[in-house]
């Protein structure tokens, strides 16, 4: 080994021990700091002390309960940062934002709502201050500091506060507005109940493939039976099943015969045992015949998956499919269901026992007639105005249980409670006063509604068509759906008969937002109506008419850019 070559390794080491022994010194000290086990309480009153100085804050430190406060004015606006024992992040608070009336609480609710479900690190809450009978707003974030970052993230934050103050400020006092010029003073519930509804029309406006269908069953009423899924999914109301049979993932078989009641035998029951899962999945094959149709055996494939469980329901997928049969020569083809019908929708089996969920329900009804007896209905949510106008309790319980399961998209398990709804107001409508038969007609679009999701347009039109006489623009929206899916003759008359008097009441400007939604609305219907009638030039045409300044324009580009396609394949 040369003598140059151990002078170069004697210098490496060198340079080595003293390039560590300065990272330690410096760097490593450092990066200790960044560990959160070495920040705490202590630390973070020392840099943010020496931070405030710098930026040329007055500040005051109190002890208040567990926690180190520090109190301090930036930019005319007060803030405080506290510290917790333990913990290594501080709070950034800035108080009072604003103030706003006890009268318009839900609207505060909802805006702080709003705000503090976003993924930004800012929450917007409330409190309630007795002195001026309101409510405060304040906006709060969690903030990791050290002495390196500190003066850059707290003003940088700071300043982000300011524009959220600014935003929600802006949108307290324009939903305050809005929830003064609507009849309901839980406006944060209306809201809710609004949104859910215009959410569901828009998904069947825009929905051109099979729903996805959402059961519910009661652990004493099971409703998903053979005998409900034939009728209700494929529009077989007169069946003889002749056998059933099931296997499970761990290998377990069941077998049911022409002996046993497979008709309302509850499918639930191969699934589900003493409140929870017995098993993953189970898969059935059941064979039946049309006693009204054809006479032929046909086979209908059953999978039941569990899901999810709750505390008070226990979730599982249901996935139908119709499988392709032989078909005799002295048998018509259209007599036979389509082969190959597949739905699947998720179900429910509830925990809850029925005498709970009854007294939950009467409370809400006599709450209602209180409330409304006493001259407060425009305290009343949406639905505790329909129960207000009810005189028995058991319809209220239908109506209660067909709203709530409908806005929860529960469409198979509303039909129950909505039809007896249905038939006890027939019956009677001759003699009902006008609330009354708003509420009629508020089950005749939930009823309508229900069979939609469910693809039986033609019962649906029934319902729906029987809602028009209002004017209600909610219900008439769900008919021309209706009739736009069901490929109904009179869809396209409809629709051009309501855009020529929305178009004339445009043209003299007495057309308000909404009719100028439905009116958007509408042509987007039309499109839909005339490709699902192969009149692809036709609404090429109508396309073309919406890109220009339209609020359809995104709509029809997409469209169009889909008709193209469709071209280039041919």
């Amino acid at each position: 080994m040369s003598y140059g070559f151990l002078v170069f390794i004697l210098l490496a080491s060198i340079v080595g021990a003293v390039v560590r022994y300065y990272y330690q010194k410096y760097i490593g000290s450092k990066l200790e700091m960044f560990k959160l086990e070495n920040i705490n309480a202590q630390t973070n009153l020392e840099v943010v002390s020496d931070t405030l100085r710098k930026m040329i804050c007055t500040y005051a430190w109190t002890k208040e309960g567990e926690s180190n406060v520090c109190h301090f004015d930036y930019q005319g606006a007060h803030f405080s940062i506290e510290l917790t024992d333990n913990d290594p992040f501080t709070q950034l608070s800035l108080y009072y934002i604003h103030l706003v009336s006890l009268e318009d609480i839900n609207v505060v609710r909802a805006v702080c709502n709003k705000y503090s479900s976003t993924k930004n690190p800012f929450k917007v809450v409330y409190s309630v201050n007795q002195e001026h009978h309101g409510a405060a707003i304040h906006i709060i974030c969690s903030l990791l500091l050290n002495e390196v970052n500190a003066h850059e993230l707290l003003t940088k934050v700071m300043a982000q506060m300011f524009e959220m103050r600014r935003l929600v400020v802006a949108e307290i006092e324009s939903e305050t507005q809005k929830a003064r010029s609507v009849d309901c003073a839980d406006y944060e519930v209306a809201t809710v109940e609004w949104g859910g509804e215009l959410e569901l029309l828009h998904e069947l406006e825009i929905d051109r493939q099979p729903a996805v269908f959402s059961h519910h069953e009661a652990a004493a009423h099971p409703v998903i039976t053979p005998r409900a899924l034939l009728a209700t999914m494929f529009g077989i109301t007169d069946s003889h099943i002749d056998s059933l049979s099931a296997w499970t993932n761990d290998e377990t078989h069941i077998h049911m015969g022409e002996d046993d009641d497979i008709a309302n035998f509850p499918l639930s029951a191969l699934l589900i045992a003493d409140g929870k899962f017995i098993h993953s999945w189970v898969g059935v094959e059941l064979t039946y015949h049309d006693d009204s149709g054809d006479g032929v055996s046909h086979n209908l494939g059953i999978h039941l998956d569990s899901e999810m469980t709750t505390p008070s329901v226990l979730y599982y997928r249901v996935t139908l499919t119709l499988m392709p049969v032989f078909v005799p020569p002295v048998v018509s083809p259209v007599l036979l269901p389509k082969p190959g019908d597949c739905h699947t929708f998720v179900a429910g089996y509830e925990l809850v026992p029925t005498k709970q969920q009854t007294d939950a329900i009467n409370y809400q009804w006599h709450e209602a007639r209180e409330k409304f007896k006493s001259g407060g209905e425009s305290q009343l949510t949406a639905t505790q105005r329909v129960l207000a106008h009810c005189e028995q309790p058991d319809l209220a319980q239908y109506i209660y249980l067909g709203r709530q399961r409908y806005l929860e998209r529960r469409f198979f398990d509303a039909l129950s409670p909505l039809g007896a709804a249905y038939e006890r107001y027939a019956a009677r409508y001759d003699q009902m006063g006008a609330d009354e038969r708003r509420s009629y007609y508020e089950v005749c679009y939930l009823l309508g509604s229900c069979y939609y999701h469910l693809r039986r347009f033609e019962i649906a039109h029934f319902y729906l068509f029987q809602t028009l006489s209002i004017n209600n623009l909610i219900y008439t929206m769900q008919y021309v759906n209706c009739m736009v899916s069901m490929g109904n003759c009179d869809a396209l008359r409809f629709i051009d008969s309501s855009l020529a008097n929305l178009k004339r009441s445009m043209d003299m400007g007495s057309l308000n937002s909404n009719c100028l939604n439905f009116y958007y609305f509408l042509q987007r219907r039309k499109v839909e109506f005339m490709l699902n009638a192969h009149r692809v030039d036709e609404a090429e045409q109508l396309l073309r008419t919406m890109l220009d300044g339209n609020p359809n324009s995104d709509f029809a580009i997409e469209r169009l850019a889909e008709i193209q396609k469709e071209k280039e394949k041919l």
